[in-house]
């Protein structure tokens, strides 16, 4: 899963953690595996379980893709968290 489990969880929750680090240490380098430019779509965990419930209830027996058409960057991600947390791009 997505939780911190000795500092191995995923994004978004890892670069929440980086991003909450740096404003504490003040250090504003956040280390993002590879490029960064890996794209990710996002889901909130109501809509995948009311998804869920509705597809159960209904006749429908393919596959179905119930994620986001839009993504993001990872490295966007963590622009996003550093911001969340009062830190600006070009700190």
């Amino acid at each position: 899963g997505g939780v911190w489990v000795g500092g191995k969880e995923k994004a978004p929750a890892a670069l929440i953690r980086k991003a909450v680090c740096a404003a504490i240490d003040g250090n504003y380098e956040m280390e993002i595996w590879g490029s960064g430019n890996q794209r990710r779509s996002f889901l909130y965990i109501e809509d995948c379980v009311d998804a869920t419930i509705k597809l159960m209830e209904s006749e429908y027996s393919r596959p179905l893709n119930i994620g986001s058409e839009d993504a993001i960057t990872i490295k966007e991600l963590g622009y996003i968290a550093f911001e969340t947390v009062g830190i600006k791009r070009d700190q």
